[in-house]
């Protein structure tokens, strides 16, 4: 009983730290809500100050703000389709070129290629020589060309064609 009475007691001291404890948790609680106030405060004066001397400006120059924007917005578009017009008569005139120089059937291939430069036309296919080249896939999806001599080719491989196009579509 004697452990349980000492107990029980608590020093002086102990209150005395916890009533001080106390009171600075409240003054540390005041001075935060002053500076919540102090914030809402200039924020409401702010909003005073911007009602009373920005918002009859705005009211104000904002029609006459409305009719500049309307007038470049309209003058942009104007500037498109000049472009776009100027683009489409040189693509006329040049179709009308190629069509006078070199017939009807060129202009017609290479209308949607019309500043690209022409495909390279391969020359004709070659005797099978002693080396073919070979092509293989690595492991990780990369492809290799070699030349592999005739002798290691099976009886399979043949030395592959390039794809190419009809005669009939080739223009010269």
């Amino acid at each position: 009983m004697v452990i349980a009475s000492l107990l029980a007691t608590s020093p002086h001291w102990l209150h005395t730290l916890g009533q001080i404890a106390g009171t600075l948790l409240l003054v540390e609680l005041l001075l935060a809500l002053a500076i919540v106030c102090a914030l809402m405060g200039g924020l409401a004066y702010a909003a005073w100050w911007l009602h009373r001397n920005v918002i009859p400006v705005v009211d104000h120059y904002g029609q006459q703000a409305q009719q500049v924007m309307s007038t470049a917005e309209r003058s942009g578009e104007r500037i498109v389709h000049g472009v776009a017009t100027f683009h489409g008569a040189q693509a006329g005139v040049v179709t009308g070129m190629r069509a006078f120089l070199f017939g009807r059937h060129r202009p017609q291939q290479e209308v949607a290629n019309l500043g690209a430069e022409p495909a390279p036309v391969s020359p004709a296919p070659q005797a099978a020589t002693a080396a073919a080249p070979v092509t293989r896939t690595v492991d990780d999806g990369a492809t290799t060309s070699a030349t592999e001599p005739e002798s290691h080719r099976g009886p399979s491989s043949q030395p592959r064609q390039p794809n190419r196009p009809p005669l009939a579509n080739m223009s010269v």
